[in-house]
């Protein structure tokens, strides 16, 4: 990234930080970044990103033109572009750092820009498509769609928001996919088993761990999908004999609830992913192809029926009687307001209906209310001090 003119001053854009950058801290909470793959911070500036990541045993190396330009770029599983393209003043050379970065990324390349518009005064001077300030540094302030547009545009596929100015760009159709769903799989815990049943305490090593999977699942996996069928198939003559017996032991309910709130999560993930161009189902992981025949038989029911849960959300009748009825958060004549951590926890239809704005925004990072409209179908996300009330009502109006 050399500099084009003298008079930008880009190296002074490198800050010291004193914690992780927005883009790796969205990376670590999404689980894209740990330590099991590999990360290049291309242009990270002083490093702070990399001494983070490295002392907490994550595999990471950082390439800077100024502050370490002796490091080699290598291919990566996932790549770092954080604050880079936006202090580029040049736009040819803004685009081919960005492609320079998607051609190291194995995984995912993840790109943060600045998307807020400074006040405009004295410090500030057009130059370009962005401002030259009174440091010399220049800014390219986008706008969140703009952002989103022109990473389609240069790279030829369709970024992921994680958050304001952050997004996921994915090498690969099947990952996208698989993140995307995973977004909206809630973690159920497996039921408990009566201590009275002998036949399943002779075999409690091999069926807890089963069960684990049945819970994540909401069915019967394929062989293939858990390690140790082996063992099940030995001992039962196969996964389904083995599942039958926890049923009868956990009981019918506890299954059926499991397996309904995991149809729900595929139903709000195929009905956002509308918004995406849904994939064929061919162009999906094999794990949530299986899901798709399991819990719909067919992918054009789990489809149709996606796209009536989305259109009921475009429905401001439906959204009120929703938000109406909801046994979580507090309803006000004009809202129901919910704590961010109850969300997976609304109805679907809610789901879908917040999800619309996270499709476009991302996580919205120190929200801690999300406000529902109930007839303008606008969602407002709130941030409240530390001590944010309860997800569960009544609580104190936000």
């Amino acid at each position: 990234m050399p500099t084009t003119n003298s008079s930008i001053r880009r190296h002074k854009t490198a800050i010291v930080r004193g914690e992780y950058s927005a883009p790796v801290r969205s990376a670590l909470s999404d689980g894209l970044i740990g330590t099991t793959v590999t990360v290049l911070d291309y242009g990270c500036g002083r490093g702070g990103d990399v001494d983070r990541l490295t002392a907490a045993g994550v595999t990471c190396v950082g390439w800077d033109p100024v502050y370490r330009p002796d490091v080699r770029p290598d291919v990566s599983d996932v790549v770092n572009l954080g604050f880079v393209i936006n202090v580029i003043e040049d736009p040819a050379e803004r685009a081919a750092t960005l492609r320079r970065a998607w051609g190291l990324a194995r995984n995912v390349l993840v790109v943060a820009a600045q998307v807020r518009v400074p006040a405009r005064g004295s410090g500030y001077a057009e130059f370009g498509d962005g401002v030259v300030t009174s440091r010399g540094t220049f800014q390219k302030y986008f706008e969140q769609g703009e952002l989103r547009e022109y990473l389609e545009a240069e790279l030829g596929t369709e970024p992921i928001p994680a958050t304001v100015g952050v997004f996921y760009v994915f090498k690969r159709e099947e990952l996208r996919q698989q993140f995307l769903a995973d977004r909206f799989r809630r973690r159920t815990a497996a039921p408990r088993v009566p201590p009275s049943e002998r036949r399943f305490e002779e075999q409690r090593g091999i069926l807890e761990p089963f069960m684990e999977a049945l819970a994540l699942y909401g069915r019967v996996p394929d062989p293939d999908e858990y390690p140790d069928a082996d063992s099940l198939r030995t001992t039962f003559g196969s996964l389904a004999r083995a599942f039958a017996l926890v049923r009868r032991v956990t009981g019918e309910d506890t299954w059926e609830r499991i397996a309904r709130r995991r149809r729900e999560d595929l139903l709000v993930f195929l009905a956002l992913a509308r918004f995406r161009r849904r994939p064929l189902l061919s162009g999906l992981p094999a794990t949530l192809q299986r899901d798709i025949r399991a819990f719909f038989g067919t992918y054009t029911r789990a489809c149709r029926e996606a796209d009536e849960l989305l259109f009921r959300a475009g429905d401001a009748e439906a959204v009120d009687a929703a938000c109406r009825q909801s046994a979580l958060g507090k309803l006000l004549p004009n809202a129901l307001y919910v704590h961010r951590t109850a969300l997976d926890s609304l109805d679907p239809l809610l789901r879908v209906f917040e999800g619309c704005a996270r499709a476009y925004l991302g996580e919205v990072e120190g929200a801690s209310v999300v406000k529902l409209h109930r007839f303008s179908g606008k969602v407002s996300y709130l941030c409240t001090p530390s001590s944010t009330p309860s997800p569960t009502p009544p609580w104190p109006g936000a």
